[in-house]
């Protein structure tokens, strides 16, 4: 699978096919999502495929020029990978919090808490009007909703109120 992301573009960015034009921004998201989690579990992740992703990413995380939710899935991503970019995460914040949807706003919500910003993550989390499990789709259930909130680390959660 490796092998393949290789043929990437300079860039740092993937497209949906080895040889066509512009990059895709999914494409990016998903296989950069791939490398972090690959890179977590101790698989060999090519050092410079990695680097150019992360460049990438965090250049296109200043830019603000795609669909907020665009915007935040790449900055829970960064965040993920170690890398968090809270500057443009409270861009995000200050430009478009009351307009975002209850998933968008728990994704921008752990992205925070990733980042170690806990204190502006968790209000974010306790304004939304559902769980984080039936966010994301997952069942609901007290077992679930009760490790989900503890993994959050906010006492006020809506996870830890059921």
């Amino acid at each position: 699978m490796l092998d393949t992301l290789t043929t990437s573009p300079v860039c740092g960015a993937f497209t949906y096919w080895p040889g066509t034009g512009e990059p895709s921004v999914w494409a990016t998201d998903y296989t950069g999502r791939f490398l972090v989690e690959a890179k977590k579990l101790g698989y060999a992740v090519p050092d410079d495929l990695y680097r150019k992703w992360l460049s990438w990413e965090k250049k296109r995380a200043q830019v603000h020029a795609e669909p907020v939710f665009v915007q935040i899935h790449r900055l829970y991503l960064l965040a993920l990978a170690g890398e968090p970019q809270i500057g443009a995460m409270n861009a995000v914040r200050e430009d478009s919090l009351a307009v975002l949807n209850d998933a968008a706003r728990w994704m921008l919500a752990a992205a925070y808490q990733l980042g170690g910003a806990e204190k502006t993550g968790c209000p974010m989390m306790s304004a939304t009007a559902v769980s984080v499990c039936s966010a994301v789709g997952h069942p609901r259930g007290p077992g679930v909703q009760s490790r989900q909130a503890d993994a959050s680390g906010c006492a006020d959660s809506p996870g830890s109120a059921l």
